[in-house]
């Protein structure tokens, strides 16, 4: 899974929001190598089928609600080692960074500058220091 490879990336050496900037061009470098769109493909099924079908809507909410518990790891861990701010609390923030990710696929279906893309992860980033 997704959340299973994330998990790899994380280097307990480095500060939480140094690790978040890794996840970050972890979904950059997806976005570039998907000359097929598979990601915006998978993005858009998840969310039109939710919308009608009770067992889906339950397996993505179950597949972002871990998604989002890594995040707020993330957080809790960048707040503690002071590479993030406390100016939210760590779960508003890993809705935040859930949310940020959802939309930089999106664009990145439509926009693979990699310019644009990092410019979008310096504004995340950012928002988080």
């Amino acid at each position: 899974t997704v959340l299973s490879k994330l998990k790899t990336l994380i280097n307990q050496n480095q500060t939480g929001l140094n690790n978040l900037e890794t996840i970050l061009d972890f979904y950059i470098e997806a976005i570039l190598v998907d000359n097929e769109e598979k990601n915006c493909l998978i993005i858009k099924c998840k969310s039109e089928l939710a919308s009608l079908d009770q067992r889906v809507k339950d397996w993505v909410f179950t597949q972002e609600k871990d998604v989002v518990s890594f995040f707020k790891s993330l957080v809790e861990i960048g707040q503690e080692d002071g590479s993030i701010n406390t100016l939210q609390s760590p779960s508003a923030y890993a809705l935040y960074i859930a949310s940020s990710v959802q939309g930089l696929r999106i664009t990145g279906s439509v926009n693979k500058s990699l310019k644009d893309l990092n410019s979008i992860k310096r504004a995340i980033l950012q928002t988080l220091q």
